[in-house]
């Protein structure tokens, strides 16, 4: 049975699963990064990374680039870090669409959001019936 003290320690764990993978994902790219700092040089100063099959040969940025980079993604990490550490989606539905998800006190029903309406139902043969 849910109550507002499970709805609240699961809402906390998903919270603190989604700030873990965002962690995971910066030390993924932090990787990356490193990989690309670390690429090999030849003899005319043109770096040389490989992906697979495909090899990227280009000329290693300066200094004053490397750092205007790392301030523009850190203010664009800046501006992004709330949306990817916050769990869940917004479902913004024109009227006259509805939105269904499982009924958590009634086991196989669905609810039914429609118009700023909810009902608690079933579907059958295709169509939702409201239950009474």
């Amino acid at each position: 049975m849910l109550n507002e003290r499970n709805v609240t320690l699961q809402y906390t764990a998903e919270h603190a699963a989604n700030k873990l993978k965002a962690v995971q994902r910066a030390h993924k790219l932090k990787r990356v990064l490193m990989k690309f700092m670390n690429a090999k040089t030849n003899s005319s100063k043109k770096i040389i990374i490989k992906f697979g099959s495909v090899t990227v040969v280009a000329d290693p940025p300066t200094k004053s680039e490397i750092k205007r980079n790392i301030k523009a993604g850190q203010r664009a990490l800046a501006r992004a870090l709330n949306a990817i550490v916050t769990p869940g989606v917004n479902v913004n539905l024109p009227s006259g669409v509805p939105l269904y998800r499982a009924d958590s006190e009634k086991r196989g029903y669905i609810i039914r959001e429609l118009n700023g309406k909810r009902e608690s139902g079933v579907v059958e043969n295709g169509k939702f019936k409201a239950s009474r």
